[in-house]
């Protein structure tokens, strides 16, 4: 029996935001004093707590997590995985100082068999999808020999399927952003959908809605992977969709004992699971061309125009603000929100020369702390004045969205793309240009461009993404033409009806596979 509701009490931490202040400063100072120990199980032990403290101060005070971290490699100089951490946390501050040798020391880590948090690769330009493969299954567990036991004909001859939606993030975090409305508008003659929460409960309107749209919601957050894993198989899921891939707060472990006949990635994660437990993930022929499956442990299953869902009530909400009120001149406004890990020198160069070709430009940034002195030192050093560079705050949902429009041109990163929050600025009538990386996560902004009728506005190089602003900037019809088209929300990217049929008819063909006895196999959907 599937539950309704689930009542939790919420976490009273909330959702992680950037803090300037609190217990940071006490909690990373106790950390670093915790890396002594008596004798080396002492000071293992005590490693490993400081570590695990660091981590959870990445987010929000990443110059913290940095003392805490390099205190520990101090004392373990060969944990691998630490030193992936601090060089994450020099990432969180735009810390450049030695990108390009961190960026080596990460692939020749993968090489040499270490491992490495795949995520953390995808912000790298130097990594391939091959290496990519090679991290994840190195992260991944094995599959368990103990696995539960599915009631075969029951689920063969239901009416519905089962579709159960495996998240730590049901909650304020991009997936929830995204997969509401699509999961509302699911075809329920045909199928059920089930959340499985293995997350904290953050209290927000958001998850509330988020469960609302699901037919049944299921706490496993107490369980163990096993029991986990038992409580999915005895309730007749069909299809398990896992919603958080190499990220935080996932749970594998579930997904290695096969709790589901078909299990499916999608959204959470841009790239391989490198899993032999997860039989397909859904792309786009943008994101993920047939060519690429030798780089999936998944068979590649494409949607028609884009697999990124979005959920259109978030877009209604007031009028712009002025720009004088958000800080911003009357000249042109080059604006990228992405967080600050996804940018890099070279991106950076690209658009420090923007600035100079472009008097009285500004560019529109999101960072706090230390990554908004380097930032501007970095402007500096590439002989743009630091007050250019301006800072946004952070803002409730509904008034980031509506700030949105108040750019001239939303810029992207490579190689690691905006995703959220590329698909936000086209909602909002924000052209965005893109550069069509090599990855999944760095062809995001390709597939979403495409689906809103702009591939005009996809580069294939720096040299051409920078000659394509300054061509932009220079025939501001062509920005005026893309926002009058983007308002009007006639392409395939804003039809969500679709969106669902097309996922819905993905699953369909999935579950036939496995019904007539067939492996995965990779396929694209025909369009509606």
């Amino acid at each position: 029996m599937v539950d309704r509701h689930v009542t939790r009490t919420a976490d009273p931490a909330g959702p992680a935001r950037p803090s300037d202040g609190g217990r940071e400063p006490a909690v990373a100072e106790a950390a670093q004093q915790m890396t002594t120990g008596e004798d080396a199980d002492g000071k293992d032990r005590a490693a490993r707590d400081a570590r695990r403290i660091g981590r959870k101060l990445l987010h929000r005070r990443p110059d913290y997590a940095e003392r805490v971290l390099r205190k520990v490699l101090e004392s373990h100089p060969d944990w691998h995985a630490v030193r992936a951490e601090l060089i994450l946390a020099r990432r969180y501050q735009a810390d450049w100082s030695d990108y390009d040798a961190e960026a080596a020391w990460f692939c020749r880590a993968v090489r040499e068999g270490f491992k490495i948090a795949p995520l953390a690769l995808t912000w790298l330009s130097s990594v391939g999808e091959d290496l990519l493969l090679q991290a994840a299954r190195r992260d991944a567990p094995p599959p368990a020999a103990e696995r539960p036991v599915h009631r075969l004909a029951a689920l063969r001859d239901a009416k519905k399927i089962r579709l159960g939606h495996l998240s730590a993030e049901y909650g304020r975090h991009p997936v929830g952003f995204l997969i509401r409305e699509l999961l509302e508008r699911i075809d329920r003659s045909a199928f059920e959908v089930i959340a499985y929460d293995i997350g904290k409960n953050d209290g927000t309107k958001q998850r509330e809605d988020y469960l609302a749209a699901c037919d049944g919601v299921v706490d496993l957050s107490a369980l163990s992977d096993r029991d986990a894993a038992d409580r999915i198989a005895a309730d007749a899921v069909g299809i398990l969709i896992d919603l958080n891939g190499h990220t935080g707060g996932a749970r594998p472990g579930i997904l290695a004992r096969r709790p589901a006949p078909v299990q499916v990635s999608y959204l959470a994660y841009p790239g391989t699971l490198g899993a032999p437990y997860m039989d397909y993930i859904v792309g786009d022929a943008v994101v993920l061309p047939m060519e690429r499956q030798a780089c999936y442990d998944e068979r590649i299953v494409q949607v028609p125009y884009c697999y990124q869902p979005n959920d259109s009530r978030r877009h209604q909400h007031g009028a712009a603000p002025e720009r004088a009120a958000l800080g911003l001149p009357e000249g042109f406004v080059f604006c990228c929100f992405n967080t600050v890990q996804k940018i890099g020198p070279k991106m950076f160069d690209a658009w420090m020369r923007l600035l100079r070709a472009v008097p009285d430009s500004v560019l529109w940034l999101l960072a706090r702390g230390r990554a908004v002195d380097n930032l501007r030192q970095a402007a500096v050093e590439r002989g743009v004045a630091a007050e250019r560079i301006v800072f946004a705050p952070w803002l409730a949902m509904p008034e980031h969205l509506a700030r949105l429009p108040c750019a001239d041109l939303f810029l992207d990163t490579l190689p690691y793309n905006a995703h959220t929050l590329a698909a936000d600025s086209l909602w909002e009538g924000l052209p965005v240009l893109t550069c069509l990386g090599e990855t999944f996560a760095g062809r995001v902004g390709a597939s979403l461009l495409t689906a809103a009728g702009l591939s005009e506005f996809i580069a294939h190089s720096l040299d051409e993404y920078e000659a394509m602003a300054l061509d932009l900037v220079r025939h501001p019809e062509r920005l005026a033409a893309a926002r009058r088209h983007l308002q009007s929300r006639t392409a395939p990217l804003f039809d969500m009806t679709r969106q669902a049929r097309d996922v819905g008819t993905a699953y369909r063909m999935m579950w036939q596979r496995w019904c007539d006895g067939l492996p995965p196999a990779p396929f694209a959907v025909p369009a509606s």
